[in-house]
């Protein structure tokens, strides 16, 4: 009897091997997420308010949540502060990465990256003495009328802030995008006489928007339904709900209120919205990935002088 022939028994091995490596993070994906996510859907379905047995009330939560004012004024505050706080992370993301690009500025990029890992308790905390209406310095310095705290839209101002300068993960995948393009492509910009502006704007940016639209989705996810400890510390949801998110609309749902399947049919609700979204975004992310492999295939294109 033949043997089989090794080489395609370690062919064959080599095709499961990805599967066997992915094997740990998907169990515990399933055990984190998928398990969870069941649960919830199941508990949105009824009454419960932790205190006693839950009650199957249908899709009442569902009803509820189409026709709540107060989901509506927190959907409102979550896009405002959404608006406010991507394009300004996105744009100091880039900047830093294009002007810390050289070598030799690791403290400067230490610099940049420090916020992020800063708690976000206690970054929280400083911006609540910065933005203090009575003794912070940004009031000894524009007087006690600034309205940090006290009024809505400069305080969604201050908020923004806050938030925006926490770019450290965005700055890292700036930074890895614009080392990936080629030298040779500035080479021949260069000769051709671009300008250093021209160059950035019709080289450097157009090869680096495939990262710049995955930054732009996952900034926008984050922001509408994970930041939640910054807020609930600066300004706990005011001043008159200007700064009531989604995750502090639910989180004052859940436990403030003690209306658990509601608060969880919301977040069911939100889940699905933004799974959507983010599926429509890493569908552009991937068209965006392939014209750029498209145009690098074809070769550098010719920068004109300017």
């Amino acid at each position: 009897m033949v043997g089989a022939d090794p080489g395609s028994r370690r062919s064959r091995s080599g095709r499961w091997r990805p599967g066997l490596l992915a094997a740990p993070y998907l169990v515990g994906t399933g055990l984190l997420v998928a398990v969870p996510l069941v649960a919830a859907l199941g508990l949105a379905l009824t009454d419960y308010s932790g205190l006693v047995s839950p009650e199957f009330t249908g899709l009442d939560n569902l009803r509820r949540a189409l026709s709540d004012p107060a989901l509506g004024r927190a959907l409102t505050a979550t896009l405002l502060l959404v608006l406010l706080v991507v394009p300004l992370r996105l744009g100091l993301s880039l900047a830093a990465a294009l002007l810390l690009y050289a070598p030799r500025r690791g403290v400067a990029r230490a610099a940049v990256f420090l916020p992020s890992v800063l708690p976000d308790t206690a970054w929280a905390l400083l911006w609540l003495w910065l933005l203090n209406p009575l003794y912070g310095p940004l009031a000894a310095l524009i007087g006690p009328g600034s309205g940090f705290l006290t009024d809505p839209w400069p305080t969604r101002v201050g908020l923004a802030v806050m938030l925006a300068l926490q770019i450290g993960e965005g700055f890292v995948v700036c930074l890895a995008a614009r080392s990936m393009v080629a030298p040779s492509v500035y080479e021949a910009a260069r000769a051709e006489g671009a300008s250093r502006w021209y160059t950035t704007r019709r080289v450097t940016l157009p090869l680096m928007r495939p990262a710049l639209i995955f930054l732009a989705a996952r900034d926008v996810v984050l922001i509408s339904t994970a930041v939640f400890v910054p807020i609930l510390v600066l300004t706990g949801g005011g001043p008159r709900e200007s700064t009531t998110t989604l995750p502090v609309y639910l989180y004052s749902q859940g436990f403030r209120y003690g209306d658990l399947g509601y608060a969880t049919a919301v977040a069911v609700l939100v889940t699905v919205v933004s799974l959507g979204a983010a599926l429509l975004v890493a569908a552009g992310s991937f068209t965006a990935v392939g014209r750029g492999r498209r145009r690098r295939s074809a070769g550098p294109a010719s920068a004109t002088p300017r």
